[in-house]
């Protein structure tokens, strides 16, 4: 199945740009305007790929920006801030593309694969591989619990991640020794999930998490990115 991206002379919705640019400002991210381009693109395909099956139940413009691009870069200050160096990303999960995506665009020096169990979302993201050239961007049709990798990963991250203790075995076995798993959350971390930072694997420490608001609007979305740690 093949999806086409808009063609160079696409405009965004104002929206969208507008939105975007001013959380990465506020998050102290610099976004190039071709990065800017890439990302908007990606969201208008997927847009037109959603009327044919699901791929996100968040349309809009200002609240795909904010909630799907601005919130898979905070990753990026998370980077910046602790002094990780980042050679290779896995994204179980990845869905539509978050936060494998906008990281591919953003950092073109690191390999980013993005696992998916839903081949239509899979072969939607290898479209928009080869549309924008994101030669750094591997999407594979397999499920996390079942994959066999030759490699180890530098981090391991997640957003559509429903549990933590469902999310962290299935991770640290593909994380590189001195390696990091990366859980997007709300903040605070629901009660039902705050257990499974005190029952780690025995190879894995828990980090202070990463702590961010973005805006829509006059909302403030809290958010925070749970840190593991192989040691």
């Amino acid at each position: 199945m093949n999806f086409e991206l808009p063609t160079s002379n696409f405009h965004a919705p104002e929206q969208f740009n507008v939105a975007l640019s001013q959380d990465l400002a506020e998050l102290g991210i610099p976004v190039s305007p071709s990065q800017l381009d890439a990302m908007a693109r990606h969201y208008a395909a997927m847009v037109e790929a959603n009327r044919e099956f699901n791929l996100t139940r968040i349309t809009d413009p200002t609240e795909a920006a904010v909630k799907h691009y601005a919130d898979s870069l905070a990753m990026l200050r998370l980077v910046e801030e602790r002094g990780w160096q980042v050679a290779s990303v896995l994204d179980i999960g990845t869905g539509a593309g978050f936060p494998a995506i906008p990281l591919a665009i953003m950092r073109p020096e690191w390999r980013i694969t993005a696992l998916d169990g839903t081949k239509k979302k899979i072969d939607f993201l290898s479209s928009i591989a080869k549309e924008l050239n994101l030669s750094n961007l591997c999407p594979i049709h397999a499920h996390s619990d079942h994959w066999k990798c030759g490699t180890a990963f530098d981090i391991v991250t997640g957003r559509a991640v429903s549990k933590l203790d469902e999310f962290i075995p299935s991770a640290v076995r593909l994380v590189s020794p001195s390696g990091h798993i990366v859980a997007y959350k709300t903040d605070p971390l629901p009660e039902a999930e705050q257990s499974a930072t005190s029952t780690l694997p025995e190879k894995l420490s828990v980090e202070l998490p990463f702590r961010y608001e973005l805006s829509i609007g006059q909302e403030r979305l809290r958010r925070a990115l749970h840190v593991f740690t192989t040691c």
